[in-house]
């Protein structure tokens, strides 16, 4: 049976009273108490027992938000949170009226993306769909809403939904075609203030207790060509309601990405945090810790110590790997028909030296490793596995080998060169905080810098193990910075 009921002022002012020494705020005009940072859900799947232990750790340890979303894991991460609820509120650890849970909607992609395509081949589609590209479509409408909400609550098993956001609605300005017009702007507001009009029937029925936006263009400057209005929102939903429940909004902000506090995108020359405060809406901040900034992805966050590697060192260990390839594509050790698969995935060598002068950092360097060298690898392999000439076990043994070899020692480097950003980072910070802020680690102070501005209520950080849940409450033990404005201001961070 679906857990019933919605997060109360007084039942999280009961929880946050549990934890006295960990920082919190009232998010907005909702009344509720929450701590400053919350759980990001963005990389919860639904089976990882380590990331089942950090959420039950965050929300055991003085965490009272989680933020999750209907595409996160493709329902995965709904399905692990909600499990996760449900087993604390049954042993009595906390209760339902002491927790905020929010989620959010309009994302079309994997079994939804399944779900749309079945509904237009029989003749029903989902209305005002945009479709993106294959695998990436997006929808506002009312009706793609109501069954969002609903599989939502039924993967989280509860009843009520304290606040639902609406997924990055500006894709409807990122769609195929030209730049937006003054036309598509108007059929924008108009998507926009139906999809709040069926969230206020939501709230009238109990079903959520508030909604919002989560954009990732609301920071941007108000000539972007996907650009959304927060004033311009508010005013929509008051045209539906004038005591309306547009109350939470969630968009992202690092120490790079300072949009939502310098971009003089609303009218009288204010920034998106300022008709935020005038209206006293929960802020809540995402990606405080991946900063995209001159396309390349800056992680803020301390890193193991690395060592320098020679670039000859790391040409031979590309070698090794290439000519063990082109040893194995040659050779009559397998199946000939296998050969077209096998030169595709065999490619590790090429794939390195070609790539390397573009990869920007560790973060780019790991998403290389995991998306594109281990997939190929591991599919060669088990093909071969297959195969049964005497000679492939030797062959495995030295390219297993190489393929170490030349992935340690990149992971040396890009773990040096991070190690030196890291460095150059927190001395840029060190004179705009109190010198007792220093000893924090680099995404403690990145959280702190965030949470210390008025008007941010909470920020989310992805907790997928319980050592990043340890950091993220080491960082709620200390209080606000000072004068938070002034520290911003005078940022300048290395490149």
């Amino acid at each position: 049976m679906a857990l019933a009921g919605l997060a109360t002022t007084d039942g999280t002012q009961r929880y946050r009273a549990r934890f006295p020494a960990l920082a919190a705020a009232t998010l907005g005009r909702t009344g509720l108490s929450v701590s400053q940072a919350g759980f990001g859900g963005y990389r919860i799947e639904g089976d990882d027992p380590d990331q089942r232990d950090a959420i039950v750790r965050s929300l055991r340890q003085g965490i009272n938000l989680i933020d999750t979303s209907a595409n996160y894991g493709d329902g995965g991460a709904e399905t692990q949170i909600g499990a996760v609820i449900a087993e604390l509120v049954g042993d009595g650890t906390l209760t339902r009226e002491e927790i905020v849970v929010v989620s959010k909607g309009g994302y079309i992609q994997g079994q939804n993306y399944l779900l749309a395509q079945q509904r237009e081949d029989e003749g029903r589609p989902f209305p005002e769909v945009v479709k993106l590209e294959d695998g990436l479509w997006h929808c506002l409408h009312p009706q793609f809403l109501a069954d969002q909400l609903t599989r939502s609550l039924a993967r989280l098993d509860l009843e009520n939904l304290d606040v639902y956001l609406l997924h990055n609605p500006e894709y409807f300005l990122k769609r195929k075609g030209p730049l937006p017009t003054s036309v598509d702007r108007a059929e924008y507001e108009r998507r926009l203030r139906e999809a709040f009009r069926y969230l206020e029937t939501q709230v009238a029925s109990g079903r959520i207790g508030s909604y919002g936006l989560s954009s990732n263009s609301f920071p941007s400057p108000a000539t972007s060509a996907d650009f959304t209005s927060l004033e311009r929102c508010l005013a929509l939903a008051a045209e539906v309601q004038p005591d309306h429940h547009l109350l939470v909004v969630q968009l992202p902000a690092n120490l790079y990405e300072q949009g939502f506090l310098v971009e003089r995108s609303q009218s009288g020359n204010r920034t998106f945090l300022d008709v935020a405060r005038e209206q006293d809406l929960g802020v809540l901040i995402n990606r405080p810790l991946n900063a995209f900034f001159r396309n390349q992805l800056i992680r803020l966050a301390d890193v193991p110590p690395g060592k320098a590697v020679d670039a000859a060192d790391i040409e031979a260990r590309i070698d090794e790997v290439t000519e063990a390839e082109r040893q194995l594509l040659a050779s009559d050790w397998y199946d000939a028909t296998h050969r077209p698969k096998l030169s595709q995935w065999l490619v590790i060598g090429d794939l390195l030296r070609t790539n390397l002068p573009s990869i920007s950092g560790r973060e780019q360097w790991h998403d290389v490793v995991n998306h594109h060298v281990l997939p190929r690898v591991e599919r060669a392999l088990h093909l071969l596995s297959h195969q049964s000439h005497p000679a492939l076990g030797a062959w495995q043994t030295r390219y297993d080998a190489a393929i170490r070899h030349v992935l340690q020692g990149l992971e040396q480097q890009f773990r040096h060169a991070a190690q030196a950003r890291t460095q150059a980072l927190r001395g840029a910070i060190a004179p705009h905080i109190p010198e007792t802020y220093t000893h924090l680690s680099l995404s403690q102070q990145a959280v702190t810098l965030l949470r210390s501005l008025d008007g941010v209520d909470c920020v989310l950080v992805g907790m997928r193990a319980e050592p990043y849940v340890d950091d993220v409450l080491g960082g709620l033990s200390v209080p606000v910075i000072p004068n938070a404005d002034q520290a911003w201001r005078g940022l300048a961070l290395p490149a």
